[in-house]
């Protein structure tokens, strides 16, 4: 028993004990009401702290792995537009014109440009990734199953950041700027 409680004996009060009364829940609790109602409070500032940090860090990552995409896609575009050796036997081997291994490398620096902005990351990573899928069934046509890989990678990444900044219902606003 607490110290202080020690006139209840045999779970009974003594007859000398003054006006009684009924004990409820909270007079069993070892904090008042007024402490509980802070402590939910205090709790519920501590959780928006913590979604905030969460929310940072997610914008962080977010923006790290855009630009890593927007960098990757830019030193691609400009090895197709300069005539790269190994990209134009590629196209070659495939069976695709000069005019298209050109088409692909302007398009895959324009969607890097696009995906730097907020408004038109979206619309970037939706026409990055019809690029990349393209590039996967290349090839696995050509029996380059392998090489394919990466392009599954850079299509994934776009995937996550075209999904991850999508907009509104009602606007052109991404949700993660």
């Amino acid at each position: 028993m607490k110290k202080g409680c020690n006139f209840i004996k045999n779970g009974k009060l003594p007859d000398n004990v003054p006006e009684t009364r009924q004990l409820t829940n909270f007079d069993l609790l070892p904090f008042s009401v007024t402490q509980l109602r802070f402590t939910k409070k205090l709790e519920s500032q501590l959780e928006v702290i913590v979604m905030a940090r969460s929310s940072r860090v997610k914008k962080i990552a977010l923006w790290s792995v855009t630009t890593l995409l927007a960098a990757a896609f830019l030193m691609f575009g400009t090895l197709k537009l300069t005539g790269a050796q190994q990209l134009v036997a590629e196209f070659i081997k495939w069976g695709y014109p000069t005019w298209f291994r050109l088409l692909v490398g302007v398009a895959e620096m324009g969607g890097a440009v696009l995906l730097l902005f907020p408004r038109t990351v979206t619309l970037a990573s939706v026409g990055l990734g019809i690029l990349m899928a393209g590039c996967v069934l290349s090839h696995l046509k050509a029996g380059e199953g392998p090489q394919a890989i990466p392009a599954l990678v850079l299509l994934t990444l776009l995937a996550v950041v075209g999904y991850a900044r999508r907009p509104y219902a009602t606007g052109f606003r991404s949700q993660i700027d």
